[in-house]
């Protein structure tokens, strides 16, 4: 990825591609179990470690749109988070609103057969 010339751009763009899709893919199951991660960073670090500098720059590329898919899924999950407590707020108060327009229409109706 670190060299230069068409045939390496193509590939670093596929790559970078390829994880922000795996990313985004298993945004709602897989990346919050423990393997996939652990293997992911175990792999990582790995190549950071490695003597050959265009794997480390691969390393880092890698890591980088790694953790900016992360913290694309978190700004996602915390979206979702918030519109869904909007949604319970909204619907716990349209029940207390349609258990107490029952009492009322409940208390008229006895008030009327009472008297």
């Amino acid at each position: 990825v670190s060299q230069g010339g068409p045939l390496f751009k193509k590939f670093k763009s596929n790559l970078l591609e390829f994880i922000e899709r795996l990313i985004r893919g298993c945004k709602h199951n897989i990346i919050y179990d423990e393997y996939m991660m652990d293997n992911v960073i175990s792999w990582l670090l790995a190549l950071s470690d490695s003597q050959v500098r265009a794997f480390r720059h691969t390393c880092t590329l890698i890591g980088m749109t790694l953790v900016t898919s992360l913290i694309d899924i978190a700004k996602m999950v915390q979206m979702d988070l918030e519109n869904t407590e909007r949604q319970l707020e909204t619907e716990l108060k349209k029940g207390q609103a349609k258990r107490a327009f029952a009492k009322v229409i409940i208390h008229c109706h006895v008030d009327m057969f009472l008297h």
